[in-house]
């Protein structure tokens, strides 16, 4: 059970990997991240990954976006999030339409193994928990994907702009490296033409100094005219 736990637990991370991952456009990884958490913040689990094939196929024309992106978001609602997450959608939606449903009631909802169970459980609850708990869903999808859209696009394009800064600083570090490779002896002509120019300018100077000192020399042995 543990092992289980530490599963379930360490799959938001590695879903979180597997999306940075994705070579696509930021704008593309985005809009299917916002579209996989619209699916997963609904009580459709089990069944979000067809919604999100329906929704390339119905929109393959109007607009493009990751599906693989999506298909991971849907992972928002998992068997940690999905009994919390069903207990906060009805009661937000029985705010708009009013309940008073039982957990013992909601539970029922949970309790399936596959699409025809789910739906069984949802037509035993009946419209006293299924609409309350629609509408809150409903509200909190429009909302998680809005704001789940700007996140990853603005983090996506952070990141593929510093990767793309530090592929460029390597690129210039191995031209670098690939010159002096190849011309090995470039390095040490430079050093042995600035001992050069560093001997030269010394002596020069020595020269000048030199120079100096003989016409002031000369100039206090002149004799001086009246």
């Amino acid at each position: 059970m543990a092992s289980r736990l530490s599963n379930l637990l360490s799959r938001p991370r590695e879903v979180l990997r597997n999306i940075i991952g994705i070579s696509d456009s930021p704008h593309a990884i985005a809009l299917g991240v916002a579209i996989g958490v619209f699916y997963g913040m609904t009580p459709t689990v089990g069944i979000q990954t067809v919604f999100v094939l329906i929704t390339v196929f119905l929109t393959r024309r109007l607009f493009y976006f990751n599906a693989a992106a999506a298909m991971a978001a849907t992972y928002v609602s998992n068997p940690i999030t999905m009994v919390p997450l069903y207990y906060c959608w009805y009661r937000l939606g029985a705010v708009f339409t009013g309940g008073d449903a039982t957990m013992e009631e909601l539970e029922a909802l949970w309790n399936f193994d596959d699409f025809q169970g789910w739906w069984q459980a949802v037509q035993t609850a009946g419209a006293e928990i299924g609409i309350p708990m629609l509408v809150g869903a409903l509200i909190t999808a429009v909302v998680a994907s809005a704001i789940a859209y700007p996140a990853f696009y603005f983090f996506l394009t952070w990141l593929h702009r510093k990767r793309s800064d530090s592929g460029s600083a390597s690129s210039r570090t191995e031209k670098v490296d690939s010159q002096n490779e190849s011309d090995p002896e470039s390095a040490p002509k430079s050093a042995t033409v600035t001992e050069s120019a560093l001997d030269e300018s010394a002596t020069a100077t020595a020269e000048e100094k030199s120079s100096a000192s003989e016409e002031k020399g000369q100039a206090e042995h002149r004799p001086l005219t009246a």
